[in-house]
């Protein structure tokens, strides 16, 4: 019996079961695991690719291959999704790349480097990427005084660039279009934060690493300039049983609902199941969706949803996320510095900076 007919069986006598039925409750209990689909790629002396890479960082997917920032070899790889034992390629080269993400609107990539602080653009056919954020391009201007920016992400419309000044403590939105900065949540005390992922919608997620938590900053109005955080994952969470230490990588798999942490000092990935909650113009009702449900809630049955507004401006709210209870998917990771979905299959690519490996995790349901 598969554990939704055995909610099922039990609905009556469970006094958590409500009219959102066993799909949109369940999806707060661990029902997987993320397995190993092979070797590593990269393993040194490995007879499955000659390919090495030493310190790798951030991941991204780009028309079926997996790009893998090489730190200290000065490049990024494309490596083949469907063959990655034997179809590897440099894919550009590149002065210390941390971040990356592919870019929707152009279809190049972003990468972050380190020794330039800058964020770049590499367009499709380009050898050499330009700065579009950072000192290259305005040094006299306190929003382009980058230091080592380490992550990058576009919005899922294409239209804003986040950004992860690592260390100024702080997080940038960048408009695609001009590459106007602007800098937000500037009073939730970040500290030294690793990356940022879009969670749904234009929910951002970012792993808080010097504070050992994982936060959520959702935008409440148009230009995303102003929103509310919640913590997913911290000491101030209500899920204080899983402490995480120094979490250096976030993904969001959105067709399955989840937020992958990557607990970086505990070798680990920690699942958060969330779903949707879409608030009405004032009225204190929430419309919460999973899974093709819905069901109208007040403000006060979610008392756990812990969220502040980073700015004094009243806006009318867009979906808030609500998070499941969490659970290890993954131990035995190593020192995870960076992860991506492929949306399609499922897995999870996770780099180890300090193995020099990047490891294939496929979700194995029970």
């Amino acid at each position: 019996m598969g554990p939704k007919h055995a909610l099922l069986e039990c609905e009556d006598d469970d006094p958590l079961v409500d009219q959102l039925a066993v799909e949109a409750w369940a999806f707060a209990r661990p029902s997987y695991q993320l397995a190993v689909t092979g070797p590593a790629l990269f393993t040194k002396s490995s007879e499955v690719s000659a390919w090495v890479v030493e310190s790798p960082q951030k991941l991204a997917i780009q028309n079926g291959r997996l790009l893998v920032t090489d730190l200290i070899h000065d490049r990024i790889l494309s490596v083949s999704v469907e063959h990655p034992y034997t179809d590897t390629i440099v894919y550009a080269t590149v002065s210390k790349p941390l971040g990356l993400c592919y870019d929707e609107d152009g279809g190049g990539v972003f990468c972050t480097l380190m020794d330039e602080d800058n964020v770049c653009l590499l367009d499709p056919g380009d050898v050499e990427p330009y700065a579009v954020v950072g000192p290259a391009v305005d040094p006299d201007s306190d929003e382009h005084d980058l230091t080592e920016p380490r992550a990058v992400q576009m919005s899922n419309r294409g239209t804003v660039l986040w950004v992860c000044d690592s260390g100024n403590h702080r997080l940038l939105r960048v408009d695609r279009r001009t590459f106007t900065v602007t800098s937000v949540c500037e009073d939730i005390g970040l500290r030294w934060p690793e990356d940022i992922c879009i969670c749904a919608g234009s929910s951002v997620a970012v792993a808080d690493t010097d504070n050992d938590r994982v936060v959520v900053y959702t935008p409440t109005n148009g230009d995303g300039e102003v929103g509310s955080v919640q913590e997913v994952l911290g000491p101030s969470s209500e899920y204080g049983r899983i402490k995480l230490r120094g979490p250096g990588a976030v993904v969001s798999d959105p067709l399955r609902k989840v937020l992958y942490v990557g607990d970086s000092y505990n070798g680990r990935i920690v699942c958060c199941p969330y779903q949707e909650e879409f608030y009405d113009d004032g009225a204190g009702t929430v419309v919460a969706g999973h899974e093709g449900l819905s069901v109208t809630k007040t403000v006060e049955d979610y008392p756990h949803v812990k969220s502040h507004n980073c700015s004094d401006s009243t806006t009318t709210s867009p979906p808030m996320l609500r998070f499941g209870q969490p659970f290890v998917v993954a131990e035995n990771v190593g020192r995870v510095s960076g992860m991506v979905v492929d949306e399609g299959t499922g897995n999870i690519y996770v780099s180890d900076r300090v193995n020099h490996v990047v490891r294939i995790l496929r979700p194995v349901y029970y």
